[in-house]
């Protein structure tokens, strides 16, 4: 699974964690970054801080930015699926624990794949690539 291309470009800009949190307060709309320094009370701020949306303001004022938060969501339960199996959790017991099927999980564990992250401890992950 990839990640958007505007995650990306958010990310080398004002970092990780930042670019997370402006896809979770977008909810999959489209998001105008001004090209007048962002206010206080304007969502970017209220979402990623004062000096990151300074940075996003500096770098893309102006612009009509879509950041599909959907796929960010579905991407980072990925992650988190693949850490759980990682740590050698079950299937059975992530599947539960997420609230979804065992297939979901496999194929959240295949999409990841292209990460590396399930694969490097637990030896039962091999089954998943056949």
């Amino acid at each position: 699974m990839q990640l958007p291309e505007t995650y990306h470009e958010f990310e080398r800009v004002i970092g990780r964690l930042p670019a997370l949190r402006l896809a979770k307060a977008t909810k999959d709309r489209r998001i105008y970054i001004p090209i007048t320094p962002i206010t206080p009370d304007h969502i970017i701020t209220k979402a990623i801080g004062p000096e990151a949306a300074t940075k996003l303001q500096k770098h893309f004022g102006g612009e009509l930015m879509a950041y599909p938060q959907k796929r960010v969501t579905a991407y980072l339960r990925h992650l988190r699926i693949a850490r759980e199996w990682q740590a050698g959790r079950t299937v059975e017991q992530i599947a539960a624990s997420h609230g979804v099927t065992e297939r979901t999980v496999y194929r959240a564990l295949i999409r990841i794949t292209n990460h590396d992250l399930c694969y490097r401890t637990n030896p039962q992950a091999t089954a998943v690539r056949s």
